[in-house]
């Protein structure tokens, strides 16, 4: 849990994580992902891998002046 909160962390649009514990030994457990840094390979893998494909309506303005400029004639 450690490595992913600190990845969360890591983020750079990211200011601040709520995380829920139950007892005293998941909050000793979140609290060990401060002070230290994910080396720079494995948060780009993790980064990598977690990646999620872009969805409506991204997908469709990604090309769209591309398949404007193919559809028209100017």
């Amino acid at each position: 849990m450690q490595v992913a909160l600190r990845w969360v962390l890591d983020q750079s649009f990211i200011t601040s994580a709520i995380v829920g514990a139950r007892n005293a030994a998941q909050i000793a457990g979140s609290l060990g992902a401060a002070g230290w840094r994910l080396p720079d390979d494995v948060r780009t893998r993790l980064s990598t891998v977690s990646h999620l494909p872009h969805r409506y309506p991204r997908t469709m303005e990604a090309d769209m002046a591309q398949r404007r400029d193919a559809a028209v004639k100017r």
